[in-house]
């Protein structure tokens, strides 16, 4: 079989090709590639989710490790990924690998490497534990054998409460309680978000909040149709409605009454609310499928907007690079300066909060107020299975691009995927997903009127 990391890790269905077999395999390889770069010495951490066999896997992993002579951090639980991520700054190590498939369906286990500089690894590293993991099964690179690294339980939720406590106002929030209902989903974020906010004076109401590794028969997925539930609640009670995905790297946000906020809605909110209220400046970073109404609020208040391609491993690293004030993608994946350079859907979740609290107003007003500023846009994604073919889809499309649903083509993009730009600021942007049988289809308009053409015209084409 072939071992493919996609945007963010090797995905694949448990007891399928997700066996443990082939995660010693790879995990054998990240030990490799660890002591080749000289930073298996510093030691690794194994986190993992709450899907069905992450502990065990888990364990599997540390073992592999540890017969490379690499000391091991495991949890003494399933928690989020950010929190792992942290703790490579916190315990100063060479890594972390996590056990997760993220957001997927429950049948799905994955393992995501997350280098020292504490964002997903970038393409050089995944392309070279690929190459590493063929090496493995020629039956290359065995286990020195004389030596055996420890491994070692810990707790990594204080030292990552404490980091949250630098880029999160604690005090307004313990001065200014909410009502706030929160649902991980059966997930990772659990005793996390509510833990938090809960010790901050805070009136909690949980869903979902025990471990159940099919996820309620939903996908873990803090999405507007996941979130009924919560939603219904929120229309008779509580100030905001709060979800954290299957690993607590992204994000769901209700309004009061009931409205879901979306992702890009959010960072919208969360770019004014930086700008305006805490007076910070930095660079916005998004990924090439993300709202332009971070570019037109970037224009107002004259910050730099650097356009990368999909995966946070890209955002992360820009965000380091050019002193990032808020790094985000369309998908529910946020970070801001301060932070670590990954997505973290506890950190949304709790900056969230104390928008509500310092604003005092519903989320809808504010993005009413943004709206005056900038115009209205509208966003949709649409995922079309496609087994094949897209590549030669992606091509024929770019090539016949001139003008779609009365928009005339003024820029194409091929640096992921294909995105056309066209004259009235509009844009669409197709590309195959590095997990799933899809092509992604991204648009953005300027009328409810037009994203619905455009929609329709796109479904025509593909096929």
């Amino acid at each position: 079989m072939k071992f493919r990391f996609g945007t963010d890790g090797w995905r694949a269905i448990i007891a399928d090709e997700f066996t443990f077999a082939n995660v010693r395999t790879v995990a054998q390889a990240i030990a490799l590639y660890m002591r080749e770069k000289g930073t298996a010495v510093k030691g690794a951490i194994v986190g993992y989710d709450a899907r069905f066999l992450s502990p065990e896997f888990a364990q599997e992993v540390a073992e592999v490790l540890s017969d490379y002579g690499i000391n091991v951090f495991l949890p003494t639980r399933d928690v989020p990924t950010p929190a792992i991520a942290y703790s490579i700054k916190d315990l100063k190590t060479g890594g972390a690998v996590m056990i997760t498939a993220s957001h997927n369906p429950p049948i799905y286990s994955g393992i995501k490497f997350i280098p020292e500089y504490i964002h997903p690894a970038l393409p050089d590293v995944t392309d070279r534990i690929e190459e590493l993991i063929d090496d493995v099964l020629k039956g290359k690179g065995e286990a020195p054998g004389n030596i055996k690294g420890r491994i070692k339980r810990f707790d990594p939720f204080p030292a990552y409460k404490e980091q949250l406590a630098k880029v999160v106002d604690f005090p307004l929030l313990r001065t200014r309680p909410l009502h706030a209902i929160y649902d991980p989903l059966y997930a990772s974020g659990r005793g996390f978000v509510d833990g938090i906010l809960n010790e901050l004076g805070w009136k909690v109401e949980v869903l979902h909040g025990v471990r159940n590794p099919l996820f309620g028969e939903l996908l873990p997925d803090p999405s507007e149709g996941n979130l009924i539930e919560l939603r219904e609640k929120l229309k008779k009670k509580a100030d905001i409605g709060l979800s954290t995905d299957g690993d607590a790297d992204r994000f769901g946000i209700v309004d009061t009454g009931g409205e879901f906020i979306t992702p890009n809605e959010v960072f919208t909110i969360v770019l004014k609310y930086l700008f305006e209220e805490r007076k910070e400046r930095g660079a916005i970073v998004r990924s090439i499928a993300t709202t332009n109404m971070l570019d037109a609020l970037s224009k107002i208040y004259q910050l730099p907007l650097i356009e990368v391609p999909v995966g946070f491993k890209f955002v992360g690293k820009a965000m380091k690079e050019e002193d990032g004030l808020l790094g985000c993608e369309e998908s529910g994946g946020m970070t801001i300066k301060g932070h670590i350079p990954e997505k973290d859907g506890v950190l949304a979740c709790l900056l969230m909060c104390e928008v509500r609290a310092r604003w005092g107003v519903p989320f809808r007003e504010v993005l009413e107020r943004i709206k005056e500023e900038i115009g209205p846009f509208f966003f949709r994604r649409i995922d079309i299975p496609l087994e094949g073919r897209k590549e030669e889809i992606l091509e024929n499309f770019k090539k016949d691009a001139t003008s779609l649903a009365g928009l005339k083509v003024t820029d194409i993009i091929s640096v992921d995927g294909v995105k056309l730009k066209f004259e009235d600021g509009s844009w669409l942007l197709l590309r195959p997903s590095g997990t799933e049988p899809v092509i992604r289809c991204y648009m953005e308009t300027h009328s409810q009127e037009k994203l619905q053409e455009l929609s329709e015209k796109i479904k025509q084409m593909i096929k």
